[in-house]
């Protein structure tokens, strides 16, 4: 989810199922034309495993399937009045899902 900072900057948050297992920022400083790889900021790693269809193709029946079993994702974010960016997601094991959250401050 691409969200604005204000002039050409851009935060990007994203869940990487296939790479780490986590749900990660980016930022852009020209509207996303490129990403600062070195600013890269973990929000959430799973410890449970690799998420359920992560390492192959997939029909979009398996698709839907998997995202059945996913054990995080489904983000939101807003910039907040303070600068600072709150993001919102599903997170857990096989067991439960929860609701969390995490403030980012952009500098």
């Amino acid at each position: 989810m691409p969200i604005p900072l204000g002039s050409d900057r851009v935060l990007f948050v994203y869940p990487d199922r296939k790479v780490v297992n986590r749900i990660g920022a980016s930022l852009s400083d020209n509207f996303g034309k490129t990403w600062d790889a070195a600013s890269q900021l973990a929000v959430y790693e799973s410890a449970v495993g690799t998420e359920s269809g992560a390492r192959g193709k997939r029909s979009q029946q398996e698709l839907w399937d998997d995202m059945k079993a996913w054990r995080f994702g489904h983000l939101r974010g807003v910039l907040l009045p303070n600068g600072e960016v709150l993001v919102v997601f599903y997170a857990g094991d096989d067991a439960y899902l929860d609701v969390r959250w995490a403030r980012i401050f952009v500098y």
